[in-house]
């Protein structure tokens, strides 16, 4: 019998503990779970839509790339980053490796393999020569490259990034500005909360 309370007792403080770290409303992140990442001919053919409201986000990323991986399963799964992403930006996930060649801005961008080096010429294009991984590069709804990084980057640094090119304020504030000024979506969601 006390086996049977204990375990009891032991399940409802589990449940407890389990419903008190989830406090996101409906209205906050919603069901998407991952990035939806798009191929190159579906932002071409966005781009020259004629209601073309969205930026591009490439992240260039490369096989067996330790830091890729770490990216992706911590930055890119943080669900407002995700949600952020997907309502923002036209996601292109582009291996710096890619086999295919590539028609980008009426060019042709190829496999290169250069100096014992292989990678893309897209790549190259975007990153502005920079063949790093990972990458994360911003681009304008026309397409020109707006900003390209290196480098892994954790949720907060990336969360102002992506807000920082997404909402525009690269054209009117200073970025040491903005980075000293922006709350995280975190923290906003603990002060509202309060």
């Amino acid at each position: 019998m006390k086996k049977r309370v204990f375990l009891c007792i032991g399940l409802l403080i589990v449940l407890f503990v389990a419903s008190a770290f989830h406090f996101q409303t409906d209205d906050e992140v919603s069901v998407d779970s991952a990035i939806n990442w798009v191929s190159w001919d579906e932002v071409t053919a966005q781009m020259s839509a004629e209601n073309n409201d969205k930026k591009i986000f490439v992240y260039i990323h490369r096989d067996f790339c330790a830091w890729c991986e770490k990216m992706e399963k911590t930055t890119f799964s943080d669900p407002f980053i995700v949600k952020y992403i997907n309502e923002n930006f036209y996601p292109v996930k582009f291996n710096l490796e890619h086999p295919d060649a590539v028609e980008y801005r009426n060019k042709t961008y190829k496999l290169v393999k250069s100096s014992g080096r292989t990678y893309h010429e897209l790549a190259s294009y975007l990153t502005m020569g920079s063949l790093g991984t990972p990458s994360s590069v911003f681009l304008g709804e026309d397409g020109e490259v707006l900003q390209p990084l290196n480098g892994y980057k954790d949720q907060i640094t990336f969360e102002i990034i992506m807000t920082y090119y997404g909402e525009n304020h690269f054209t009117n504030t200073p970025w040491s500005m903005y980075k000293e000024s922006y709350v995280p979506f975190a923290k906003k969601k603990l002060i509202s909360v309060d």
